[in-house]
């Protein structure tokens, strides 16, 4: 509940790793009549999770919206998911999310990772999807515990409530793993709190990040 209200989404579900909460909405939900458009810098836990759903995928560079575009278009699949990072962990990119969510149509669904934007990017670390106001549009957000939440494991995953009781329905990496320790959490409620009360420590971020391109690019 404490996640929704940060995220602004409808629920939250918690796993056991991040790895399991990136691959497990794929396997339960999709299957081979369904397309999945993959950008290119995804962590590899999303692929995991496509290649068990058997579903046909494809991928994209976010720099190459009209062949998303194109490749959706002549798509006929029952389901069409798009999969995005918001902000890459290879790149450094962040993510034309605006011009993904003007794609969406009735059987599109948008997914974003947040795992290395949650806590570094808009307000009080809200993430991008919050920092652009694209939250709603939005079906699923994926993020972490295990960097900016500071704990040793555990991953989220946040959107729409149908998608969420389907995962504590049919997630395998939800169903047959344990439950994370209390510790993890409690200091990741730890962490939430932090972030909430004292937006600061995002814009100071922010200005060290800025401060260091600038003496790297001397």
């Amino acid at each position: 509940q404490e996640l929704s209200q940060f995220f602004g989404t409808e629920s939250s579900i918690l796993f056991g790793s991040a790895f399991g909460a990136n691959s497990a909405f794929f396997e339960a939900a999709l299957t081979e009549r369904d397309d999945v458009f993959l950008d290119q810098d995804l962590h590899p836990s999303f692929l995991s999770g496509v290649r068990l759903s058997k579903c046909r995928s494809s991928f994209f560079s976010i720099s190459e919206i009209p062949k998303l575009k194109k490749g959706l278009v002549e798509s006929t699949a029952a389901n069409r998911v798009i999969v995005t990072p918001a902000l890459s962990s290879r790149s450094g990119n962040v993510c034309s999310l605006k011009g993904l969510v003007d794609l969406i149509d009735a059987r599109t669904l948008v997914f974003v990772d947040e795992g290395h934007s949650l806590g570094t990017i808009g307000d009080k670390g809200k993430g991008l999807c919050h920092s652009l106001g694209v939250t709603r549009n939005v079906d699923l957000l994926f993020s972490s515990l295990e960097k900016v939440l500071g704990g040793a494991n555990g991953g989220i995953v946040s959107g729409r409530s149908e998608f969420i009781e389907l995962l504590r329905q049919n997630g395998r990496p939800y169903l047959f793993s344990n439950s994370l320790p209390q510790y993890v959490v409690e200091g990741a409620r730890e962490a939430l709190r932090i972030l909430r009360e004292e937006p600061e420590r995002v814009t100071s971020l922010h200005r060290k990040i800025a401060l260091t391109h600038e003496e790297l690019t001397k």
